[in-house]
């Protein structure tokens, strides 16, 4: 819930003020109350209203939905450019498997198609960006510890 939160509020929509965003995360309705998409929802706004010192409350900043995966294709091709990224980002393109040569191949397009490598030095271009939220010499608190959270994109 942490995570999810400080990633839409200081990642996206701080970095980015003024915005009314539009949020679609997978469907986690199993879990507690505590812990549902109504709440994340909650501590977003929240989150986003409190750091940004907007103070007008009939106004929202965003509106959280959640869909199915095999219902939505926009989720399922996140989870396809997370695949890949997370593939490079491991030193997938380095392996002699036979599961790799399917991913392989996968990233070429991603890359042929974004024009940039997806490796951890890639510079964003347009829409896609990779954020790397906490860099490989960072020895300070925890990103998600109570408080002001810096970004890392």
């Amino acid at each position: 819930m942490k995570y999810y939160t400080v990633f839409l509020t200081n990642g996206i929509m701080l970095a980015q003020r003024d915005y009314y965003y539009d949020i679609t995360v997978d469907d986690f309705s199993s879990l507690p109350p505590k812990y549902d998409s109504q709440s994340l929802a909650k501590h977003v706004e929240g989150r986003y209203m409190r750091i940004s010192k907007k103070r007008d409350l009939r106004q929202r900043h965003s509106e959280l939905k959640t869909a199915k995966e095999e219902d939505s294709n926009l989720l399922q091709m996140v989870d396809v450019l997370t695949g890949a990224v997370a593939f490079c980002w491991n030193e997938g393109m380095s392996r002699e498997s036979r599961r790799s040569v399917g991913m392989k191949e996968l990233v070429a397009v991603i890359q042929q198609s974004y024009g940039r490598k997806l490796g951890e030095n890639s510079k964003p271009k347009g829409q896609f960006v990779v954020w790397k939220f906490i860099p490989g010499d960072y020895d300070g608190p925890s990103p998600t510890a109570p408080g002001v959270v810096i970004n890392y994109p």
